[in-house]
């Protein structure tokens, strides 16, 4: 089990961020960057071992993020423009709880592979992402950044 820590309110265009885990050390970084006004996330494992990708495709009425690792898709999140209410699309994985709220669990089968939560630390107001299972630990992480990413967005734009 390993416990990550995301600072809420982080991934915004052209900006770095660093996910910690429960000591303080960097774990992960999160590159934005902004291609044609489509924002595109990059994560990358310190070791630079893992990374995914998380890209923007905005359709006339759903603004849909596709995150890939390893040029697999392996969750898709889509808004609807007239809605703050988003869903999480995977062939392999599901959302147990509330996504607006950030309380939620992620499941595999009958497995919990991990959880977020909302979390008040020193750092300010942040998300607690504990991952049980390794092997999903990446696509867990950016499946995190993109959901703070659209919550901050839908708010800023609301």
């Amino acid at each position: 089990m390993k416990r990550l820590i995301m600072k809420q309110g982080e991934t915004s265009i052209h900006e770095l961020v660093t996910i910690v885990n429960q000591k303080g050390k960097d774990e992960y970084n999160l590159s934005m960057s902004s291609v044609k006004k489509t924002p595109r996330i990059t994560i990358t494992h310190v070791s630079k071992t893992s990374e995914a990708t998380v890209n923007e495709i905005r359709l006339e009425t759903v603004e849909r993020f596709v995150i890939e690792v390893d040029r697999k898709v392996i969750f898709i999140i889509e808004k609807e423009k007239n809605s703050k209410d988003y869903i999480v699309k995977s062939d392999k994985m599901f959302i147990e709880g509330d996504l607006n709220k950030m309380s939620f669990d992620i499941m595999l089968g009958y497995r919990k592979v991990a959880k977020v939560r909302e979390r008040w630390i020193s750092i300010g107001e942040s998300y607690e992402l504990t991952v049980f299972e390794h092997e999903n630990e990446v696509a867990l992480v950016a499946l995190l950044a993109t959901l703070d990413f659209v919550k901050y967005n839908t708010n800023e734009h609301s």
